[in-house]
Formats: C-alpha cells, sequence, structure tokens
C-alpha cells in the first residue's frame, strides 16, 4: 500500500529531530493489528505497538499520567470534544516505522489524527529518555488539538508542549516545571547571541511564518516564555499567565490578550531575560529533588505494603527492580526504578543527601535534603498492601 505524504519536515527542538507527515489512520491501524502490534486501552489512549508488554505498559502508564498533568494544568481552559480514545502508534522497528511513511531519523509526530513515534534505545537496550521526551512533546499536541476549544499561537503551543517534554515520570504522578541544565544553556546561549527574537514578534509570529522557518532558538524561547509565565518568581505570574490563556478562550485577539494581561512587552521582556541570564546553576534542584523522591517512594510504598523493611536509605537505594516485591495490581515499570536510581545519584553528586526516616513507629518517609538545608519529605499511604498515595513536601530549614 502506498501512502501519500502530505508534509515532510525535519525540525530541531531541544536537540531532538521530528518528522510531520500525515498518513490515513483507517489504512494504518488494520495493516499494524494484522502483523505483529497488540492494543491496549486505558481511559485516554488506544496504544497500538510491537515492543514488549512491560514497556507497553509503561507507555500506557506515562501517558496517562501526562494527561492527567495536562488536565491539572490547563483545567479551565478546555472542554471535551469526544469521548473517543486518542491513538498512540509505538514503533519498535524503524523499518516499520518508514514503511508507513515516516522519515526513519525522525523521532514521531502527532499526524492530526494519532501519535506515531519510533522507540530509540539507550545502550543497555531500555527505551530512551529521548523517546520518552518526544511522546510527551507531540503527546501534549495531541491531547490539545482534542480537548481545547481554540487554536493556540504557536509560541503558546510548542511553548507548552516544550514544558511538559521535560516532565519526570515518577510512576504515580509527573513533576513539571524542571530546567535541564542543557536547556537553561541554550536559553542563555539564544539571548546573549541575539538569536531569539524579540517577545513582541514572537507572541505575534503566526503559524505560516512558524512553519516557514523551523528553528531549535524558537522553541527554546517559545520553552523559556511558557516556563517564566508558570514558575518565575515563586509563581508569580501563575495567576496572569491563566487569565491570558482564559482571554484567549474568549476570542481575544493575541495581542489584546497580552497587552491586557501583562501590558508592555518591552516590560515582560525586561524581566524575562533579567531573569534566565542571572539564573544560577542547579536552578530546579528542588524539583529534581521532588521527582526522585516522589519516584522512590512509590516504590518504597509497594516494597513496604508487601512486608519489606529497610533499615537506611543505602540499604533501600541498594535493592535491584527485581527483588522490590509489589503488589501486580500495583505495578510500576523496573527501569523506572533505575532511573530513579540514577537521578539519586546525580542528586548525591550535587551535594544532596538522602535518609529513611521512621516517625513514632509509622510508615518510613523518605527524605531528601538539598544545599542550603531546605529538605522534600516522601510519604505514602496504604490500604492493606495496596498503594494509595505518594505525595511530597518542601520544608524549608
Amino acid at each position: 500500500m502506498r501512502y501519500l505524504l502530505l508534509i515532510l519536515m525535519t525540525l530541531t527542538f531541544a536537540l531532538e529531530s521530528v518528522a510531520s507527515v500525515k498518513v490515513p489512520l483507517t489504512e494504518v491501524l488494520p495493516q499494524l493489528l494484522s502483523a505483529d502490534f497488540k492494543r491496549y486501552d486505558s481511559p485516554f489512549y488506544s496504544l497500538y505497538t510491537d515492543v514488549s508488554s512491560d514497556e507497553a505498559s509503561e507507555a500506557i502508564l506515562r501517558m496517562e499520567k501526562m494527561a492527567t498533568e495536562y488536565q491539572a494544568r490547563l483545567e479551565k481552559l478546555f472542554v471535551i470534544k469526544t469521548r473517543q480514545r486518542m491513538p498512540l502508534v509505538l514503533f519498535s522497528k524503524a523499518g516499520d516505522y518508514r514503511r508507513f511513511g515516516f522519515d526513519p531519523d525522525s523521532a514521531g509526530v502527532f499526524t492530526g489524527e494519532a501519535l506515531f513515534l519510533i522507540v530509540k534505545r539507550d545502550a543497555d537496550e531500555a527505551i530512551s529518555e529521548r523517546t520518552w521526551r518526544v511522546m510527551q512533546h507531540e503527546g501534549f499536541h495531541q491531547f490539545a488539538a482534542t480537548v481545547i476549544r481554540y487554536s493556540l499561537p504557536p509560541w503558546l503551543n510548542e511553548g507548552l508542549a516544550s514544558y511538559f517534554e521535560e516532565a519526570i515520570f515518577t510512576g504515580d504522578g509527573m513533576v513539571s516545571g524542571v530546567i535541564p541544565l542543557r536547556r537553561a544553556q541554550q536559553v542563555a546561549q539564544g539571548l546573549n547571541s541575539g538569536r531569539f527574537v524579540s517577545i513582541s514578534k514572537m507572541m505575534t509570529m503566526s503559524q505560516e511564518s512558524w512553519n516557514a522557518k523551523l528553528e531549535g532558538e524558537n522553541y527554546d524561547q517559545a520553552w523559556a516564555m511558557v516556563h517564566f509565565l508558570a514558575n518565575a518568581e515563586e509563581g508569580k505570574y501563575r495567576v496572569p499567565f491563566l487569565r491570558f490563556l482564559q482571554s484567549l478562550a474568549r476570542g481575544s485577539s493575541k495581542e489584546k490578550a497580552w497587552t491586557e494581561t501583562f501590558g508592555s512587552s518591552k516590560g515582560f521582556e525586561s524581566k524575562w531575560r533579567e531573569f534566565w541570564l542571572t539564573l544560577p546553576l542547579n536552578s530546579s534542584l528542588d524539583q529534581e529533588a521532588r521527582a526522585a523522591v516522589a519516584g522512590l517512594s512509590s516504590f518504597l510504598g509497594r516494597g513496604y505494603g508487601r512486608g519489606m523493611v529497610f533499615s537506611d536509605f543505602q540499604n533501600f537505594i541498594e535493592c535491584d527492580a527485581q527483588s522490590l516485591k509489589t503488589d501486580p495490581t500495583d505495578w510500576l515499570p523496573p527501569a523506572l526504578y533505575t532511573r530513579m536510581q540514577r537521578l539519586a545519584v546525580s542528586l548525591q553528586q550535587r551535594n544532596c543527601t538522602f535518609s529513611l526516616e521512621y516517625q513514632d513507629g509509622g510508615l518510613p518517609q523518605l527524605v531528601c535534603t538539598i544545599p542550603g538545608g531546605t529538605k522534600i519529605v516522601g510519604r505514602f499511604t496504604l490500604n492493606h498492601t495496596r498503594m494509595v498515595n505518594v505525595s511530597t513536601e518542601l520544608v524549608e530549614r
């Protein structure tokens, strides 16, 4: 079967390559199901894939948690237009990805009908973080096309997708608002080199202009604008940002919505530039620590619920994923535990310390202390042996 490639373009965002193409979904899915692909359904998604059952389960779990995060962050801005599950196709073989009309050098694409991705693997053969980031980025575009009742300006659409791209999966949730060092450096380079456009030009850029010159700097700038609005100055701009989005939802033009909410773009640009150019290294150490504590607490709680007791943090972290006992109905991907172990090691190398504390004979709590004395405390609750909830709390010194 020949497929017409309506659009073929390669773009770079966060050093990733993503193809944008159009494939007739009604013809693709029957062929996939007649091959080695299986279908997995969840509340938000229908996943079609030929990866292992564990990897398919992780993909579904991640995207369910990611969709919940999209919803929680933007709950006042959309209505559900359809109750149908969103199609997600995950290829394990580059040849199959190519056969259905996709550039084999790309990582994935939302076509308007479905989200298609090709698995990239690390040296240990685990699905790479690149694949998961692209899934989260393109997944936002799919979610937005499904539920948001108006067209987002391109900087906002791509900025939000890039913002969620960097979220860290913890097993029972997602931690967003992370600033990876590589991305902070790219933003600083864009500002210092003059490659970023003015805020005024960025916020009024049309989709046609964006598509005509797909550049990594535009994605970095859009991400930096969204992150600033969502997180800068202890969330100072979060409420105005929501008002801006609500104004767009009511039909205001991009220019009017911005001016009524933030005033002069020059004033905003000055504060935005200062924020990024004076940002210290490890500026999102607390968010990374929160992710590590939440992820490790998810495994700790499951193990504790099945009778595992650990003398201290080192005794716990030295366990391998296969030895941690969990209720089958509370399954978490073993590869995630390995990633959480690596994140904990990375944090320890940046002078964070971890401890396991038992409070008055109660459930164990996992604590990460970051330089300066701030603590991230992870707690879990159980219903018999089943995990019920994981929470983290930031405790200032």
